[in-house]
């Protein structure tokens, strides 16, 4: 069976103009679902009109966005409270991650490369996802719940492979 990114992008193509709920109904998937893929999987790959209406980039539209992103991520220090914060340019997303703060003293460090590698990604995902303003902040919360989700996840499966 074909993944929900792909049934999704095609679904798009076929019928352009969709809204996320005409989507999760044609596709018989629950609507958090096709938002989720939509704005994690595919945010490189569809675009969305002012009426919430969805669409599938072309090439073209598609090198336009990816050039519009920070093409370099660096990562630096922060201290205090926050687990991290997010500085971006046209040209650099820096993301700055609290060493001391209790998920990289303890869970972090329990991960393998592979899995400090994963959550890097998560935290720059995340990152660019916050650099863009959101016309609707329940989208973003919606990311920072899934994101979280994830990594416990993550956490969760690298926990039970260093107690093997």
């Amino acid at each position: 069976m074909k993944s929900l990114k792909h049934r999704i992008v095609e679904s798009l193509l076929a019928n352009p103009g969709q809204s996320d709920a005409d989507l999760a109904d044609s596709l018989n998937e629950c609507r958090q679902a096709v938002n989720r893929t939509l704005y994690l999987e595919l945010s490189a790959e569809v675009k969305r009109d002012d009426n919430l209406r969805w669409y599938a980039l072309n090439d073209s539209e598609r090198g336009k966005l990816l050039d519009s992103l920070a093409p370099r991520t660096s990562f630096d220090h922060l201290r205090g409270k926050s687990l991290f914060n997010v500085e971006a340019s046209s040209k650099e997303l820096q993301m700055h991650l609290n060493a001391e703060h209790r998920f990289f003293q303890s869970d972090f460090q329990n991960l393998d490369d592979q899995g400090k590698e994963t959550v890097l990604r998560l935290f720059e995902t995340l990152g660019v996802a916050m650099s863009h303003k959101f016309e609707d902040r329940a989208v973003l919360d919606d990311l920072i719940g899934e994101w979280s989700k994830i990594l416990n996840q993550r956490v969760a499966i690298e926990q039970v492979k260093a107690s093997h």
